[in-house]
């Protein structure tokens, strides 16, 4: 079973817990009665927001794979070379196979954003393609 996560805000340097998820909470702790605990308290991020993945494969990826020549299925191919190429690579000696060092359904906003930003840079100077941001395709 995996270790549950609960949350909660620091107010007025204090830990400040989710009311909603005291039952749970409560059933958990109850049955690690009498075991030593660790307690870890770390920022939330959060994950790639779902209007970012939606502008990655419905704008830049299109528009990349239009020009570059892969069709509407071959997209994966494309998404999966382009972190490789941002992000590097490794081995995986289980497989035999190299692979991105990064997923991009692992990237907090920032890091998608990151992302976002050089790929529309890459577009521009490796293949000579306009890739319109969010901000800019509303402008």
């Amino acid at each position: 079973m995996a270790t549950p996560v609960f949350h909660g805000r620091v107010i007025e340097g204090k830990l400040a817990l989710d009311p909603a998820e005291a039952a749970d909470r409560a059933s958990y702790l109850q049955r690690l009665t009498g075991k030593a605990v660790e307690v870890v308290v770390r920022p939330k991020t959060r994950k790639r927001s779902l209007d970012q993945n939606a502008w990655l494969w419905g704008v830049a990826y299109d528009i990349l794979g239009e020009h570059m020549g892969y069709d509407t299925h071959e997209r994966d191919g494309l998404h999966y070379a382009l972190l490789a190429e941002c992000f590097g690579v490794y081995h995986d000696q289980r497989f035999g196979i190299t692979v991105p060092r990064v997923s991009s359904s692992k990237m907090t906003t920032r890091e998608f954003s990151d992302y976002m930003e050089w790929l529309v840079r890459w577009a521009a100077v490796e293949q000579q393609v306009v890739i319109p941001l969010p901000d800019d395709a509303e402008a």
